[in-house]
């Protein structure tokens, strides 16, 4: 059985840290920057239960940032995700993309 891949936003507005996106039962299994990156170098991966505290993730952590590339996740490591959230080291208004896939 195939598990397609979903494309989400994952949106900075003016800030270090991104909306939270609902993975809706789904797995992460990568991430895209945008090709408008402005000076941020690296990024996080937050993950929570309730979508209220969120804590780094084991996934990416501090990982080098570069233009238009796609960064694969280990589904292992973000298997059980309910809500992701990602934090940059600089303030930027720019959207990434978040593939996650139904959980197998």
């Amino acid at each position: 059985m195939s598990n397609p891949i979903t494309v989400l936003d994952c949106e900075f507005e003016s800030s270090t840290s991104s909306a939270s996106v609902d993975l809706g039962g789904r797995t992460l299994v990568g991430v895209q920057s945008p090709s408008g990156i402005g000076s941020a170098t690296t990024y996080t991966i937050k993950n929570s239960d309730d979508n209220s505290t969120f804590v780094n993730s084991n996934a990416y952590n501090g990982e080098a940032l570069a233009v238009s590339t796609y960064y694969s996740i280990e589904p292992a490591l973000s298997a059980g995700f309910k809500y992701v959230q990602l934090l940059l080291d600089s303030s930027e208004s720019i959207t990434f993309k978040l593939y996650v896939r139904d959980a197998d």
